[in-house]
């Protein structure tokens, strides 16, 4: 487990002592469909979209087929980009491309490459064409 969200301090008092550990980074924002989505995000916790009043978690948190963990996933992938210098910043992704393959005259599958997203889904396309050989010197 990595360190991101990480916040810890010890308060100190005549009658006391306490550490205090904190996981949670943001709030950060994908824009999804054309939707603004706010969340926080820790390596311990994992995300929790939050309420942009108060930056609460949210009563509502995204569904498992939900299009905000197809971008969640996309900027984990990527390193957690982000942009902006304000209170809130933007996390950078990208829509994730399924995977490619093709089927020859047997019906064998030729897998070309695998989709971004584990478990993503596969696109068949027609047989590529090889490219041409250039003509042999003599």
């Amino acid at each position: 487990m990595g360190q991101f969200g990480h916040h810890a301090s010890i308060v100190r008092t005549k009658e006391f002592s306490a550490r205090i550990d904190s996981w949670g980074s943001g709030p950060f924002m994908f824009r999804i469909d054309g939707k603004r989505v706010f969340f926080e995000d820790s390596d311990m916790f994992g995300p929790a979209v939050v309420r942009v009043r108060d930056w609460n978690p949210s009563d509502r948190q995204p569904g498992e087929r939900s299009r905000f963990w197809d971008a969640y996933g996309m900027w984990r992938k990527a390193g957690r980009p982000l942009r902006g210098t304000g209170r809130v910043k933007v996390a950078v992704w990208k829509e994730p491309q399924p995977g490619r393959y093709w089927k020859d005259a047997c019906g064998i599958s030729h897998f070309l490459n695998d989709p971004d997203l584990p478990d993503g889904p596969y696109l068949q396309i027609p047989q590529p064409h090889e490219p041409a050989q250039p003509p042999e010197a003599t």
